[in-house]
This record gives structure tokens, C-alpha cells and sequence, in this order.
């Protein structure tokens, strides 16, 4: 068996989900207070104040205050990391996963009071990172991980920049520059997975029925995916601005408008 090269932009792995995690209420992170939050902005949520309350929630679940170094711990390598998400996730409740997965049944309308301005510095800067804390994976998964670690089968680099396939060599070409570890290489592989997830991008998609749409005017894309869409109902927006009476969608074409579905 060859060994498993597994490359992403940034190089980390995904929280590993606790065992022991529970729903939460937030006090803060309501529909009522996000409301009265964007009335005294102006109309709009500041991302900078999202992160400030939902810092909150996790401070008053836990008890002390929020370490995100402690959370992130950035400064672990990959083996070390992955074991010690292993170690808190069976030993107790995991309070910030626990916060944090309690969102979901607001976090559409927290993205949808965002200014425009304050998504496209999410998605720049934050989103990557969100996903791969929010987005955890079950410990069972991890332990698997581990051992393909502790053996030597599988290896993770950050700082992934392009992946070509060279037709004279037949081989897949994956560049890596990870400047902050001042390390660069060319990965070459017979074969090659992408699982980066599926496009949202409307406006470069292949299928007919969503370029005929598009053609006609009767939806216009998102610039965060999918088609723009009337958050209360779901229907899409025309090009025109009117809302469509017989046209809604769901799943990768709305996450635009409710950030994921």
C-alpha cells in the first residue's frame, strides 16, 4: 500500500466531536436579540459582534473564559493534535462543541443579517476555519486517523496552492507552499481524490436546467452561493427583483441565502 498524502490550504484537521456533547440554549443568540443587535447597527449585523456574544454563550458554559489558543491549539503537530482531541472528546462534555452546534437553529438568520461587506470577510477570512471546528468528525473516525498516523500511512500538509495532472508523466501534480512552516514540494500521485465538497457557484455550473434559468432571467446568482432567494419563503429572486410565486429551492442552491442547508 502506498502512502496517503492529505493537503488542504491550511493544514488542519477537523475538531473531533465529544461523546458526551448536549443542545444548549443561548441567552444571546436569538432571532429577538439578533434583531435588536442589527437595529442598533444600522440595520446590519457586525461579524466582529457575532463572534463577541457567541464568546459569551461559550464563557457562560463553561464557567471561565473562552481560550480560543486553548481550543484551536494551533501549536500541536498533527499526530499530537488528533490524540488530544481524542483524549477530551471521551473524557467529558465538550461545552464550546456543544455552543457551537447549538447555532444551527439560528445561524441562517445570523448570516442573513450580516452586511454584505461582513460575509465576504467570513468567507475570506474565517470560513475555512469555522468549518473545520464546527464541522467535526465522530471518534471513531479519528482513531482510524491516528493509527494511519502512528504508522506512517498517511501524512498532512498545508499550503496547497494547485493540482494539474502532467499528461507525459501520467501522474497528478499537487503543488504545496506552506509558508508559515517555510516548506514547499511537488506531491506526484497516480491518483488523486478531491474532496473539497460540491460547487454552489450557479454561474459556472454545466447543468442545463440551472443555465436555462439563469439565461431567462428568472434567477440571478448568489455571490455566496446558489441562487438569491427571499429568505421568509425561500422563493428565488428574479432578475428583475420580483420574487417568484412558482419557483423555490433547497440544499446547495439556497446556501447563499441560509449560509449552509
Amino acid at each position: 500500500r502506498g502512502k496517503i498524502v492529505c493537503t488542504s490550504r491550511n493544514g488542519r484537521l477537523p475538531s473531533v466531536r465529544g461523546i458526551f456533547n448536549e443542545p444548549r440554549t443561548l441567552d444571546n443568540l436569538t432571532r429577538e436579540k439578533i434583531d435588536l443587535f442589527a437595529a442598533e447597527n444600522g440595520g446590519s449585523l457586525k461579524l466582529e459582534h457575532v463572534f463577541s456574544v457567541l464568546q459569551q454563550e461559550v464563557e457562560k458554559a463553561t464557567g471561565m473564559k473562552c481560550n480560543l489558543n486553548e481550543i484551536m491549539n494551533p501549536q500541536a503537530g498533527i499526530f499530537d493534535y488528533i490524540s488530544s482531541e481524542i483524549v477530551l472528546s471521551e473524557k467529558t462534555e465538550r461545552l464550546w462543541q456543544s455552543v457551537i452546534y447549538s447555532t444551527n437553529s439560528v445561524i441562517d438568520y445570523v448570516w442573513h443579517r450580516l452586511s454584505t461587506n461582513d460575509k465576504r470577510l467570513f468567507q475570506k477570512t474565517f470560513g475555512s476555519l469555522w468549518s473545520s471546528y464546527r464541522v467535526s468528525f465522530p471518534i471513531k473516525n479519528a482513531q482510524k486517523l491516528r493509527e494511519l498516523l502512528r504508522t506512517d500511512r498517511i501524512i498532512v500538509f498545508g499550503g496547497v496552492k494547485t493540482v494539474n495532472f502532467n499528461d507525459i508523466n501520467n501522474v497528478f501534480e499537487t503543488r504545496i507552499h506552506d509558508e508559515d512552516a517555510g516548506f514547499r514540494t511537488i506531491v506526484e500521485s497516480e491518483y488523486l481524490i478531491n474532496a473539497t465538497g460540491f460547487s454552489t457557484d450557479v454561474s459556472r455550473t454545466e447543468e442545463p436546467l440551472i443555465q436555462n434559468i439563469l439565461k431567462r432571467r428568472l434567477a440571478v446568482a448568489n455571490e455566496f452561493g446558489g441562487f438569491n432567494l427571499d429568505f421568509e419563503s425561500g422563493h428565488v429572486i428574479r432578475a428583475d427583483g420580483v420574487r417568484s410565486s412558482n419557483i423555490s429551492v433547497l440544499g446547495s442552491l439556497a446556501a447563499g441565502t441560509y449560509f449552509w442547508t
